[in-house]
This record gives C-alpha cells, structure tokens and sequence, in this order.
C-alpha cells in the first residue's frame, strides 16, 4: 500500500470511508486532527477508535509517541483486551 497526501481527519467523509472500509490507512501514514501541525496514524480499533501520535512541542517528540504507541499495537493481548471492552461495550448498550 502507498501512502497517500495528508489525510483530514477531522472531515466527516474520510471517518466515514475509515469506518465503512473504503479508505485504508497505513501506520505513519500522516494525517491532520483539527490542527494545522500534523499527526501520524496509527490504527483503528474495531470499535473505531482512532489511535494517531500528535505534535507535542517538535517532531522529535512526535516521533517518540508514534514509535511508543506503535510498539503497543504489537502486544499480542491488546487485540484480547480490546475485544472484551467491545463486547461490554455492546452488551451495556
């Protein structure tokens, strides 16, 4: 997959396309979250959270939290995890 121009976000469109499967971003793929300094993507959970590493002060910076939160996504018990908060999410609802 390439990766593409920098992705709003904020637009109502582009969460619906990540919702509905027809857009597909790639982890670091650069998008924008209300801001006029970028972020980098890193995944949506099935619940469609949106896990992104944002500016915090200098790329550098940034760049720590995507590397950190990237390394999360690897954990083989956060898929677990987040499929228990899932079905209480549904069966509370």
């Amino acid at each position: 997959m390439r990766f593409r121009k920098t992705v709003d976000l904020w637009d109502s469109g582009n969460i619906t396309r990540l919702l509905d499967g027809s857009l597909r971003l790639q982890t670091g793929q650069w998008v924008r979250c209300g801001s006029d300094k970028l972020s980098r993507f890193v995944r949506m959970l099935p619940c469609g959270t949106i896990h992104a590493a944002h500016w915090n002060g200098s790329g550098a910076a940034r760049q720590s939290r995507f590397d950190d939160l990237r390394g999360l996504c690897v954990l083989p018990h956060i898929d677990r995890i987040q499929s228990a908060v899932d079905s209480v999410m549904v069966t509370t609802h």
